[in-house]
């Protein structure tokens, strides 16, 4: 992530876990998972089953 971010943490509604919700370059929102709760410990794109962020 850059060091200036425009973004916010949530719950996702579909899992209640903690997601930083990210305004990227393409001009969309995008979903990511904290580095301490995914799997690579780095930003990972947010992939539930349920989809609903």
């Amino acid at each position: 992530m850059a060091d200036e971010v425009d973004g916010y943490p949530r719950r996702c509604r579909s899992c209640s876990y903690m997601i930083w919700m990210q305004l990227c370059n393409d001009g969309r929102w995008k979903p990511f998972d904290f580095p301490d709760a995914a799997s690579s410990g780095k930003w990972e794109l947010h992939n539930c089953i349920g989809g609903g962020f």
